[in-house]
């Protein structure tokens, strides 16, 4: 098995294979793919940020990802149709999820084992989203908390047939400035990966 330590400290493994033509079985075991051989290595990232550490003690520089976009608290209404204009209409069911289209590519680059930094703004109600952050090993440390401004929100309502329309207050997510891009970009070195929305 692969073994590896994200930096929050959670340890994952997982099997690898490597292409071996004509190799049948693996340490005594039928290998299902006769076309495979079955290896074992370690690899462990090191708590330091954009570092690899390999099983041969050598270190690789691990890319870092960035995602610089939205942060938005998405408020979901079932209805049974979009609402028309002058009409009013109960919801069937209502949700509060955190979204923004940059929380999300950062949630699911995370979740899919790479070292994601996130850089957007919230408001002073923003907290949730570091908290989540934390949670899933996500570095926030670049967010920025814009006093006297609130999160972005959407108001997004889903018909029975899927249809959706959506209602959008920037916030914080219009507080962006050159200062503070300049600033998030510094962090980063030539071979890492941005991620816009």
């Amino acid at each position: 098995p692969m073994r590896w330590q994200h930096p929050t400290g959670h340890v994952w493994t997982r099997s690898i294979a490597l292409s071996r033509p004509g190799s049948r079985r693996s340490k005594g075991r039928r290998n299902r793919n006769p076309g495979l051989r079955l290896f074992t290595a370690k690899c462990i990232i090191n708590a330091v940020p954009g570092v690899v550490l390999l099983f041969n003690g050598r270190e690789v520089y691990m890319k870092k990802i960035l995602v610089f976009g939205s942060l938005n608290f998405d408020n979901i209404y079932r209805v049974p149709h979009i609402t028309a204009a002058g009409e009013t209409q109960a919801s069937t069911d209502m949700t509060i999820r955190l979204g923004g289209k940059g929380y999300n590519q950062a949630a699911a680059a995370c979740k899919s084992g790479g070292a994601v930094w996130l850089a957007g703004c919230i408001g002073t109600d923003g907290k949730p989203f570091l908290d989540a952050c934390s949670k899933l090993g996500i570095h926030a440390e670049l967010v920025k908390t814009v006093p006297d401004c609130k999160t972005g929100h959407a108001v997004i309502q889903v018909s029975e047939e899927g249809e959706n329309s959506i209602l959008l207050f920037g916030g914080a997510n219009q507080r962006q400035d050159r200062a503070y891009i300049d600033h998030v970009l510094s962090k980063f070195d030539r071979g890492d990966y941005l991620m816009l929305q």
